[in-house]
């Protein structure tokens, strides 16, 4: 069915997204201590224990969104599936930057600054066509469907 491919899909766009926000975190830890900061053994092991601590806490926080954004997707999907649609391949990366739009003016009530609004917005868009890659391959449209 489907749904397996769906949640394949939701499993590797979420881990695409923390990588990415995680080793996001370790160049802003790089850049602001400087990588001179780790020339000593005790720097080494503290940044070692920062990164092993923030990649485990990425894991927990962001599953949070990412649980959200797979039911509101999961939702769309029933929708979608009982009408008998087909969607084309460029429908995830829009409805990721959608959702991320909608989910940052729920929580922060504004867009906040251009520059960060579009990298989210770019962000989001790449964790779509990640989903729509491991969850339909190279496939330009699907027709979506509760059988096999």
């Amino acid at each position: 069915m489907q749904i397996e491919k769906l949640l394949r899909g939701y499993f590797c766009a979420y881990f695409f997204g923390t990588g990415v926000l995680w080793l996001h975190f370790i160049y802003t830890i790089l850049e602001s201590f400087g990588i001179q900061h780790l020339t000593k053994q005790e720097g080494i092991l503290l940044f070692f224990a920062q990164m092993v601590w923030a990649f485990f806490a990425y894991i927990v926080i962001g599953a949070i969104p990412a649980v959200i954004v797979s039911l509101l997707a999961t939702v769309l999907w029933l929708v979608l599936a009982y009408r008998e649609m087909t969607v084309a391949w460029w429908s995830a990366p829009l409805v990721a930057a959608l959702i991320y739009f909608l989910l940052i003016q729920i929580i922060f009530e504004s867009i906040g600054p251009p520059s960060v609004f579009a990298s989210g917005v770019l962000f989001s868009c790449a964790v779509g066509i990640v989903f729509w890659l491991t969850a339909f391959g190279r496939e330009k449209r699907v027709f979506l469907t509760f059988k096999s």
